[in-house]
């Protein structure tokens, strides 16, 4: 059986994701796109960044409202993970990629203490808190809420998947998206949760949990990987062997 696979990512993101796993996957695999958030970035809200010495951006969402609002700072901009980081330097940023996760990006930061102010450019929601965690070590940091994440609900291809009887291959990539996912996901339906850190896996009740697997690493590369030998996986399950 081919395999299934429902990709819950914003629409952009989302897209990408599918072209990535298109490359490997076998031409009759089966790939549905359901966002679960819509990203709607808040320019207006974009404060003057004059006067901070580094800006710390943990989604390449970020990156898109500073270039939405045609800004360009001189300073030296933090960023999570490989993909945000190639984003903020194709966009003309001074960027450095200071770590995997935002807990990560806090311990790098800790250690190189910035002299000045530092500006932390976030969404609305958000998993870990970050400001709080540079506030406890004695740093300088102020917030601002540069973009939102709207809810979208299922859309109803994506809820016939779930109600038929084959197994289907969700990747998750954030806390939010995971509840968002479970509290719309029918209880009988048969899934295979790849989730892209331990934090996401753990919120998927014990119930739902045969199946799931972690990511080797918080990052695109490692949940199509996931994704290919789950998807696999269950297509040697479906012909028994």
């Amino acid at each position: 059986m081919a395999p299934i696979i429902l990709i819950t990512r914003p629409h952009l993101s989302g897209e990408a994701f599918a072209a990535r796993l298109r490359r490997d996957l076998p031409e009759n695999a089966v790939i549905k796109l359901s966002p679960l958030m819509e990203i709607r970035h808040m320019a207006r809200d974009l404060p003057p960044l004059e006067g901070y010495e580094a800006l710390i951006v943990t989604s390449s969402h970020a990156i898109l409202a500073l270039t939405t609002a045609g800004s360009k700072p001189s300073a030296r901009c933090y960023c999570v993970g490989d993909a945000t980081t190639r984003l903020a330097l194709q966009s003309g940023l001074d960027a450095q990629m200071a770590g995997l996760t935002a807990q990560e990006l806090a311990e790098t930061l800790k250690w190189k203490k910035p002299d000045g102010p530092v500006l932390y450019l976030r969404g609305r929601h958000v998993a870990f808190d970050l400001l709080g965690t540079l506030h406890e070590a004695g740093m300088m940091v102020d917030e601002a809420i540069v973009y939102d994440q709207l809810d979208c609900p299922l859309t109803p291809a994506a809820v016939a998947l779930l109600g038929a009887a084959n197994p289907v291959i969700v990747p998750i990539f954030s806390a939010r998206s995971a509840k968002l996912f479970l509290d719309e996901c029918p209880e009988d339906a048969t899934i295979h949760v790849v989730a892209i850190s331990q934090s996401v896996a753990d919120l998927v009740p014990l119930a739902r949990r045969t199946g799931l697997t972690i990511a080797s690493a918080p990052n695109a590369s490692s949940m199509a990987a996931a994704v290919l030998n789950v998807a696999q996986s269950v297509n040697r399950l479906e012909r028994g062997q």
